[in-house]
């Protein structure tokens, strides 16, 4: 048994020299893990006066660099996994040291329905808010939810503080955006007029705003107003409409008010015979840019849609509803038009 134990250490110690942890850095991980679980239990209890179980805890690490670190130490920080009543949640605190100094989402349904409530009471022309960057799975929160504590979750110096006001069929241009700004300062709003109350998605937005970060929402919208704070002075919101063709199932959206024309295609010649051809289209318009929405529903459920054009694969996105592309590193065929190109749908199994 004494010959058994020896080599089992030896052959751990073989492998953490080959980690390139040393044993003092396990040791110093899974002390983390242990004060960060008494720290985070000690929280809930302080915060919200109630035992909740320990479920899973692991350490944080940096964000890796150019040059990766395959033995990154942990920054000291840990998230815990918890559990009160069947309902799972998570805390990141500290585990370097002994404190109650943390952030939960425990409360994240009820903060979200809380922010949008008061909004609309203080606006009633607002159809519905949404809060993206406070909607992540990652985001958590440190002040305990009161009822009156908009602005802890809600600050104009904080890059999360993204807001969008969703409209039904209302003109964004008549919105009075000033007084709103006065009354909820934030880092940045979104004014979105939509077709449909019951299809209201948010924008993808990662960053500065563009047209491309709305291209999720465009055959949901007909009007985009966005506002950011740290803008050049006297910075006017953007303002852009969204105009939108209809052809066997596909929808084509652009920014400018210009006609669309969109046509069936012979059948085209197949790139392997793992696909199979779902149909072909040649699009023109004169606006600058457009963007192109195939339904999901042409391809089976074990079948991805693909998209070619000129002989190559178009990079393509998803929404709920769609698999769409824009125009950008399309081969024009410049027949006269502004934006004029031919585009092939296949379907390939997973």
């Amino acid at each position: 048994m004494k010959k058994k134990l020896t080599v089992l250490t030896l052959i751990l110690a073989l492998f953490l020299c080959s980690c390139g942890y040393s044993a003092g850095d396990f040791v110093t991980m899974k002390k983390y893990k242990v004060q960060g679980s008494d720290n985070a239990k000690n929280y809930i209890k302080e915060k919200y006066g109630f035992e909740a179980e320990v479920v899973d805890v692991d350490n944080e690490y940096p964000m890796g660099g150019p040059i990766p670190d395959l033995t990154p130490m942990p920054t000291g920080f840990v998230t815990v996994k918890m559990k009160y009543q069947g309902k799972e949640f998570n805390v990141e605190i500290a585990g370097n040291s002994k404190n109650t100094d943390g952030k939960d989402d425990y409360q994240k349904e009820e903060i979200l329905s809380f922010l949008e409530e008061y909004i609309i009471d203080a606006y009633p022309t607002v159809d519905g808010v949404s809060f993206p960057s406070l909607e992540d799975e990652d985001t958590l929160f440190g002040p305990y939810l009161t009822g009156d504590n908009f602005f802890d979750y809600i600050d104009e110096e904080d890059y999360k503080s993204h807001i969008v006001l969703k409209l039904f069929n209302k003109d964004v241009k008549e919105f009075p955006i000033d007084q709103f700004r006065l009354d909820f300062p934030c880092d940045s709003l979104s004014v979105i007029n939509y077709k449909d109350k019951s299809k209201m998605p948010n924008p993808d937005r990662m960053g500065y705003f563009s047209a491309y970060e709305a291209a999720g929402v465009l055959p949901y919208i007909s009007q985009y107003l966005y506002y950011e704070k740290n803008s050049v002075e006297d910075y006017e919101p953007e303002y852009f409409e969204v105009f939108s063709a209809s052809y066997d199932g596909l929808i084509v959206c652009v920014l400018q008010d210009e006609p669309i024309t969109i046509e069936k295609l012979a059948d085209a010649e197949m790139p392997n015979s793992e696909v199979r051809h779902v149909a072909s289209y040649h699009l023109r318009t004169n606006a600058d840019r457009a963007f192109v929405y195939i339904p999901k529903d042409v391809a089976s459920k074990d079948e991805d849609i693909l998209v070619r054009n000129d002989g190559y694969d178009v990079n393509t996105d998803v929404n709920d509803e769609y698999v769409y592309f824009d125009d950008i590193g399309i081969v024009d065929d410049s027949d006269g038009y502004t934006t004029s190109f031919d585009f092939n749908i296949f379907a390939k199994k997973k």
